[in-house]
């Protein structure tokens, strides 16, 4: 506000009420936590894909489990680390996950680790609604 001799005579203030902001914002901030310590802990690998099955997020235990860094598996996709072989009926389960035909899968395949050795793994899949597609892996026994 300004006088006629356009001296400055006062502020003009404006507030908002932010306190459900304030609450969801500590909420999602206390889910992402409690996700991120169940994922990180969890004694199975874990892997979040994307649609077009690159590496958007893994375990400590996934990264292990096939000898990769968090970071190189950021830069690699599904069939990276997946026998050849086993690929295409991989790709069909992950279609119809996706797609919406199916919730969730339980198959056995294939994966080649950093060092070249194939183990066998018993895989979980399961669609998000998120537009992920989750897995976790445990290493099968004979």
């Amino acid at each position: 506000m300004q006088n006629e001799k356009e001296e400055i005579t006062g502020v003009i203030m404006a507030a908002a009420d932010i306190t459900l902001y304030k609450q969801v914002s500590d909420a999602l901030r206390q889910s992402e936590a409690r996700f991120h310590a169940i994922f990180n802990q969890a004694t199975l690998g874990l892997i979040l894909l994307d649609s077009e099955n690159r590496v958007v997020e893994s375990n400590p235990a996934f990264q292990q489990l096939l000898g990769y860094s968090r970071e190189e598996l950021a830069h690699m996709s599904l069939a990276d680390f997946s026998e050849a072989k086993d690929m295409s009926a991989h790709q069909e389960i992950l279609n119809r996950l996706i797609e919406g035909k199916d919730r969730h899968a339980i198959f056995e395949k294939r994966y080649r680790r950093k060092d070249g050795y194939s183990l066998e793994a018993r895989v979980r899949e399961l669609a998000a609604d998120v537009g992920f597609t989750g897995a976790d892996l445990e290493r099968s026994v004979d």
